[in-house]
């Protein structure tokens, strides 16, 4: 199966939420959609926390691997702005041993017949 990891900036804790609770919220999304969990860590860049989750999508094609990252990467950062402040976030795909920046796949335009 096709392995990602999420990096995601977190600029602050919302009031009243203690910072460990913002992990597990990220956490807790993965678990609740059913997603499968490689690795999760904390670290600070530059003086910023940042959170790393890896985890994996069903096989099917690399377009369509990326794009369900993605949207993944995205309920994920909805789901922590409940409880922090959320910054950039980087989607990484698994290739060869390497991280690499997964790619955006835009869907083709669609050609209007005549």
């Amino acid at each position: 199966m096709p392995s990602f990891r999420l990096e995601l900036e977190i600029l602050g804790a919302r009031p009243g939420v203690a910072p460990p609770a913002v992990l597990d919220t990220l956490l807790g999304f993965f678990v609740a959609e059913g997603l499968h969990v490689d690795a999760h860590d904390l670290d600070v860049v530059a003086g910023t926390a940042r959170l790393y989750v890896r985890f994996v999508v069903p096989e099917s094609n690399d377009s369509e691997e990326d794009a369900d990252a993605f949207v993944i990467a995205d309920a994920a950062r909805k789901a922590v702005d409940a409880v922090a402040v959320p910054g950039r976030v980087w989607v990484l795909r698994r290739e060869r041993g390497t991280w690499l920046p997964a790619r955006w796949h835009h869907p083709s335009p669609v050609v209007a017949e005549e």
